[in-house]
């Protein structure tokens, strides 16, 4: 009696609906917190870059150093992936892993 009522309904449907909605606005509230970090990243570049004789300097420096150590490492990681030890392939693709996400 109760499906003949209802007909109009469909619970598949309605559940899918809601589905989709939970997913839009999951992705609509990550779309907004990565924007939040891409304007405070960018508010933060600009208030070093700006920062007078000399502001950013010493950054830039740290950062030169860093990627030229990082370049000496290379050969041994690349080595490191062609080990026949596991322990050895693994701390190599670990620092490789390190080198991009650091945007080396």
């Amino acid at each position: 009696m109760r499906a003949s009522v209802k007909r109009g309904v469909d619970a598949a449907g309605a559940r899918r609906r809601r589905e989709e909605n939970v997913i839009e606005l999951r992705k609509a509230k990550r779309d907004g917190q990565l924007q939040q970090k891409r304007r405070a990243l960018a508010g933060a570049d600009a208030e070093s870059g700006g920062g007078g004789a000399g502001g950013g300097a010493p950054d830039a420096e740290a950062d030169a150093a860093a990627a030229r150590q990082a370049l000496r490492d290379l050969p041994a990681l690349a080595a490191g992936l062609a080990s026949p030890d596991a322990g050895r392939r693994l701390d190599a693709a670990r620092g490789l892993r390190k080198l991009l996400s650091a945007g080396l």
